[in-house]
């Protein structure tokens, strides 16, 4: 992966705001900076695919001073534009967009599975974690549900239903 950083200083966070709203976003001045980061990480991930032509190109925006962390616009109800992996956070957790599309209030992450996914960070790749819905899942990702470990054969989002114990198809018992 390819890391860009990209620093919008506190006294540029107004600037930054108006920059976002002129292309169709609304929040706050924080929100704006980060939205008009991802905004150029998008733009540089789309110019280094074209040049390279490649498509495993994809430009992570971090919040300064937080390398371990990945920065999220908060998630709103009212209209914000999101593209394709744009990241966003949602009632603590951090979801990834499945497709592009403007937010409405009916539209929350967890509601709409065709265009929310829980992201997972690719650092804790290999890690066991708790089962749950609305989770993309790799070929040998492993989970925890109902006291036993499960490890996935069949890459594929998760959704009511589709519990480890409920679909052998895409869960085995790791042992």
């Amino acid at each position: 992966m390819i890391r860009v950083t990209v620093d919008v200083p506190a006294e540029e966070l107004e600037a930054a705001a108006a920059v976002a709203e002129s292309e169709g976003y609304e929040g706050s001045p924080e929100q704006a900076g980060r939205w008009l980061a991802s905004q150029y990480a998008r733009e540089l991930t789309s110019r280094i695919r074209a040049t390279h032509r490649s498509k495993a190109v994809r430009i992570a925006v971090q919040e300064a001073g937080e390398p371990d962390t990945v920065a999220a616009v908060e998630w709103t109800g009212d209209g914000l534009p999101l593209q394709r992996r744009d990241l966003v956070e949602y009632d603590g957790e951090v979801w990834e967009t499945i497709q592009a599309h403007t937010t409405q209030a009916d539209w929350s992450p967890p509601v709409v599975p065709a265009l929310f996914r829980r992201w997972r960070d690719p650092e804790e790749a290999g890690e066991v974690a708790e089962w749950a819905t609305a989770t993309a899942y790799e070929i040998g990702d492993r989970v925890t549900f109902n006291g036993a470990t499960y490890r996935c054969i069949q890459a594929h989002t998760s959704q009511d239903g589709w519990e480890p114990t409920n679909v052998p198809a895409l869960w085995v018992v790791d042992e």
